[in-house]
């Protein structure tokens, strides 16, 4: 991920519209952490949702990005 946090890359990608991404970052090694924020996740979710990244809201949605 480099110098940038895991959610920082996330909402990145998030705003790009790179569902492989957002993808692998769900899984080892960068899969996400107790600590990571589900408001950041949100933010993430709501962003691509403004850039019509349909895919990538549903990908937020489910597990293991949503917790509920």
């Amino acid at each position: 991920v480099g110098i940038f946090s895991r959610m920082d890359s996330l909402i990145e990608a998030c705003w790009q519209g790179h569902a492989s991404i957002v993808k692998r970052l769900a899984e080892p090694p960068y899969s996400l952490e107790e600590s990571d924020s589900p408001e950041r996740i949100r933010k993430a979710s709501r962003l691509a949702a403004e850039r019509g990244h349909a895919d990538i809201v549903a990908l937020l949605a489910a597990p293991p990005y949503n917790k509920q």
